[in-house]
């Protein structure tokens, strides 16, 4: 736990500043809900979107680690639910923004909790760094995105990612 910790820790303070480049994002989620379905066979995990392809202006290995972190997050919230384990993955886009939303219907979220995640250190969980969402906040704003953190109408969470393309589009020369 302390190994864990102390990289985490690390990661937050040596996060690097993203490489854009334009990356095909839907076969990234789909590759990465895919490989999480294998591992989590008693999960069932979701991607919809309406979109075959999307090419985003990106550190493609930041928002790998984004998506798999929150992911990771809505597994856990999961783990003690004894009902149908459900995570969705949406992707919709507009002229101006591209949206992810990852929602699960584990434990949601309680009041303090929807108000402080993205801060650094702060934490819900038993044995958590409170660095997991903080870094998610953190690269996504480097992405000229936000966060939005809401309980859903499955009783679990959405974590809603929206970024600028407008902004995003100017960072290739």
């Amino acid at each position: 736990d302390i190994k864990n910790i102390v990289a985490e820790f690390v990661d937050f303070a040596r996060l690097p500043a993203p490489i854009f480049a334009k990356q095909e994002i839907c076969s990234l989620i789909n590759d990465l809900i895919e490989s999480k379905k294998l591992i989590n066979k008693n999960i069932n995990y979701l991607f919809e979107t309406d979109i075959k392809t999307y090419y985003l202006i990106c550190d493609i290995a930041q928002i790998n680690r984004v998506l798999f972190n929150l992911l990771l997050n809505s597994e856990e919230a999961l783990e003690k639910s004894i009902k149908e384990k459900i995570i969705i993955v949406k992707l919709s886009h507009s002229s101006k923004t591209l949206s992810i939303i990852v929602s699960d219907n584990g434990t949601g979220f309680d009041q303090q909790t929807l108000l402080k995640a993205k801060e650094a250190y702060y934490t819900s969980k038993k044995n958590g760094t409170g660095l997991g969402l903080s870094i998610v906040n953190r690269i996504v704003i480097e992405h000229f995105g936000e966060v939005e953190i809401a309980n859903n109408n499955m009783n679990g969470a959405d974590i809603k990612l929206s970024f600028d393309i407008t902004m995003l589009n100017k960072r290739i020369k």
